[in-house]
């Protein structure tokens, strides 16, 4: 551990390196400002410094200055990659990683008191970042308040539930509902990359109807005719798809389609 910690090193340099230059990143929400020394994504420069520091938790033979130095690092570093998911995950390892640490190097009639004045640090610390991020973590506290509000469909979610913990109950429900209207088959082998092309979303509102026209996208056979088309026919909130006149020409995938009905009209 004491010589796997230092592969961290140059994350540590790249990120202190962006701030002397001043080089930051817009953050993933495009609030504010976070500093990843030139990497792509805050979350996997994030989770490497998280990793580091679980490391550097683990890293008992090295001096303990310089354990203290990696440890408080990489917690900084954290912050200024402002991921929260990654905050989340190292807060209370580091409260439990200080509290214990600290006490292992006092003596054992001092034990007592200093942990009970390390923990009371921890709680007030753990306060304030609750305070200085309470509208980084608003999301969740709305989540929190009521979760049994996003336990439903993809369907049923409002445009404010899709912004929700950046989208992540929106993905989970998605991920169960694709999950319950799968096969065995799915289940195990997944439902393809090319799955997603036999869905499309549809807003019945009134009577109206289009075409639906396909080829194999590839080739130039559509010239010779290699193309589908079928008709989908919308009443107030009816849809019905005709028979197609003919079968799907060879080299196309299976006609089967799955409509979606989201809402009445399209949201904005």
């Amino acid at each position: 551990m004491s010589r796997l910690v230092w592969v961290f090193a140059p994350l540590l340099l790249f990120q202190w390196l962006s701030v002397a230059l001043h080089l930051p990143k817009g953050s993933e929400l495009g609030d504010g400002l976070v500093w990843i020394g030139g990497y792509n994504h805050e979350a996997a420069f994030s989770v490497a410094l998280l990793t580091g520091f679980t490391v550097a938790c683990l890293a008992y033979r090295l001096h303990p200055l310089v354990r203290l130095f990696l440890l408080f690092a990489t917690i900084f570093g954290v912050f200024l990659a402002d991921y929260r998911t990654a905050i989340l995950a190292m807060l209370p390892l580091a409260f439990a990683t200080f509290w214990i640490g600290i006490s292992q190097y006092m003596k054992s009639d001092q034990r007592r008191p200093v942990s009970a004045v390390v923990l009371m640090l921890c709680l007030v610390g753990a306060a304030v970042v609750a305070i200085a991020y309470q509208d980084r973590f608003a999301d969740l506290a709305t989540f929190l308040s009521d979760p049994g509000s996003l336990i439903k469909s993809p369907r049923s979610f409002t445009q404010m539930d899709r912004q929700i913990m950046s989208g992540r109950a929106l993905i989970w429900s998605e991920y169960l509902t694709a999950y319950a209207n799968g096969t065995s088959l799915n289940h195990l082998f997944g439902f393809g990359p090319e799955s997603w092309t036999k869905a499309f979303d549809v807003y019945p509102q009134g009577d109206t109807s289009f075409t639906l026209y396909e080829d194999d996208g590839v080739t130039r056979q559509y010239q010779q005719g290699a193309s589908a088309e079928q008709k989908v026919m919308l009443a107030d909130a009816f849809v019905s798809l005709p028979p197609a006149p003919h079968a799907a020409p060879a080299g196309l995938p299976p006609r089967g389609r799955r409509q979606r009905r989201p809402s009445a009209r399209q949201p904005n």
